[in-house]
């Protein structure tokens, strides 16, 4: 008991930390789970949309104790605010990167509409990496 309460600062700095930084992480992490999610979207305009519905969502869970409480502007201000760190961060380093056109052409496997369970049993077999 003696150790969990010395370390206990520590661990309620680390906290305090981690929500300060919440909006630049969560920003960091965002542009891949953008990606996969839209990576059959074409028009930019929809692409756009999507990733603002992202980040309107992450401020959501970021600071839904806010919007319970009855002051949904700190919703919106994370929101913006993971917004502006996701495209400081697919600007600066994955828009030209390995990892986006590796999202871009994934697909699991692809099966016909009409084909039997054997098919597509083999359709999977093939689409797993060897």
């Amino acid at each position: 008991m003696e150790a969990v309460q010395s370390i206990l600062p520590y661990l309620m700095a680390a906290w305090k930390l981690a929500v300060m930084y919440a909006p630049d992480l969560v920003g960091f992490a965002l542009p891949p789970v953008v990606e996969f999610l839209g990576r059959d979207v074409k028009r930019e305009n929809e692409k756009f949309w999507l990733t603002m519905m992202v980040c309107l969502l992450a401020g959501v869970l970021l600071k839904w104790n806010q919007l319970v409480a009855g002051d949904p502007e700190q919703v919106i201000i994370w929101g913006a605010i993971v917004f502006a760190q996701s495209q400081i961060v697919f600007k600066t380093y994955f828009k030209d990167s390995r990892l986006r056109q590796e999202i871009q052409h994934f697909k699991l496997f692809t099966v016909k509409a009409d084909a039997t369970p054997a098919e597509s049993a083999q359709a999977l077999s093939d689409s797993m990496p060897r």
